[in-house]
């Protein structure tokens, strides 16, 4: 038996590997299927998405919000963030970095406590006290550009003819405080006027957008209570926050100037926020 068994060893490895060897090319071309048909999910979600006139989608596999080629057709170029669905064919997204040697791989740290006492770093890399102006600034631009995500999502769960191009607008809302909160980070680039580029032509997109809803609308000759429904109601919280903001970037320009556009454009939203709050609930 035991020479029986020393004879036949060797086919009985051979068979072994063989067997790991087939399950796993299986695994393989199982994993190739599967990931396959969820790229045509995810290309139909995307058509369909865009066929509907929507920003956004759903990621089937990992549940994130995905933009959509629309979303991106808005900002006018390409962001440079090799997003899924550019339809600028990456034009601005960096070449890859030669490759170095391996480094140490650092976990990625949501606090890092250089600002436990109370000071934090603007863009240009200078430290001030988070009492700052600026600090202050950038909050209030901060809290009106989640109350605007608060009216999207309330949008996005309405119901009517007019509420995908409302969304359409609101997201390019947010794109635009983002950028103004870029340009309130840089004080000393600023001052010189070599800034985040913020023109003019923002703050007439919005009076576009006004002048658009206001031809739909009757004319208004007494106070108007805030409330009217969901979104309505919210968009009357984003004014009055966006009022605030207003308040404080006019007081920091006083301190630290910043190119005009940038509170022209603020001022303007109120406005846009206040006629599309009286459309919301017409």
């Amino acid at each position: 038996v035991f020479l029986c068994e020393m004879r036949f060893a060797p086919f009985v490895s051979a068979i072994g590997v063989a067997i790991f060897v087939w399950a796993v090319l299986r695994r393989r071309r199982a994993a190739e299927s599967n990931q396959s048909k969820i790229d045509e999910k995810i290309f139909e979600l995307h058509q369909q998405a865009v066929a509907n006139g929507e920003d956004t989608y759903t990621d089937p596999t990992t549940g994130l919000t995905v933009f959509t080629s629309l979303s991106h057709l808005q900002r006018g170029e390409c962001c440079g963030g090799c997003c899924r669905h550019c339809p600028f064919e990456h034009a601005n997204v960096v070449p890859p970095v030669p490759e170095r040697a391996p480094q140490p791989r650092r976990k990625l740290q949501v606090y890092t406590r250089t600002g436990d006492k109370g000071i934090s770093t603007l863009f240009n890399g200078e430290r001030r006290p988070k009492s700052d102006p600026c600090f202050t600034a950038m909050g209030e631009v901060d809290e009106l550009n989640s109350v605007i995500g608060v009216v999207c999502w309330h949008v996005r769960n309405a119901a009517g003819p007019g509420w995908p191009s409302l969304l359409q607008q609101l997201l390019h809302i947010q794109h635009k405080l983002t950028d103004v909160g870029a340009v309130i980070a840089n004080p000393g680039a600023n001052a010189i006027g070599t800034s985040h580029k913020f023109g003019e032509d923002n703050a007439q997109l919005l009076e576009e957008w006004i002048d658009n809803m206001l031809a739909n609308l009757p004319k208004s000759s007494t106070f108007i209570l805030p409330g009217g429904g969901p979104v309505a109601s919210h968009l009357h919280v984003a004014r009055t926050v966006c009022r605030r903001a207003e308040r404080v970037i006019v007081e920091l320009h006083h301190v630290s100037p910043l190119p005009p556009p940038v509170s022209v454009y603020v001022n303007r939203l109120s406005d846009y926020l206040f006629v599309a709050a009286r459309q919301a609930s017409y």
